[in-house]
């Protein structure tokens, strides 16, 4: 399950998208997914596409997002919204940051997608 999870978020990576969205949330509760921070963090390095950090469903790891940062990896924020009220309510994603100890400025970190092209 795991090298088929890997294959797939790899070929997605070189279709050419943006970021991988909610890393590991289809994982959650089967592996311990903390094993895969290290080969997903190299698939998101090696073709410069960004983790989205979503709260819908799930609760991104602190570790993971951490280590993102500390190796340059570029993030997003998802809302993954299903109701109106969910639609860009980025106060739990946020929270993360701060709970990492992030204090910089968010464009230092954030994907910056080219919307035209």
């Amino acid at each position: 399950m795991v090298d088929e999870f890997l294959g797939l978020c790899e070929s997605l990576a070189k279709k050419g998208v943006d970021a991988i969205a909610h890393p590991f949330r289809i994982l959650s509760g089967n592996i311990g997914v903390e094993k895969l921070f290290e080969p997903m963090i190299d698939i998101l390095k090696r073709y410069g596409i960004a983790a989205e950090i979503n709260y819908h469903l799930n609760n991104p790891s602190v570790e993971f997002f951490s280590r993102c940062i500390e190796e340059g990896v570029r993030l997003t924020f998802g809302s993954d919204s299903h109701e109106i009220w969910e639609l860009g309510n980025f106060v739990p994603n946020l929270g993360l940051l701060e709970h990492i100890g992030f204090d910089g400025e968010l464009e230092d970190i954030m994907i910056s997608p080219n919307l035209f092209g």
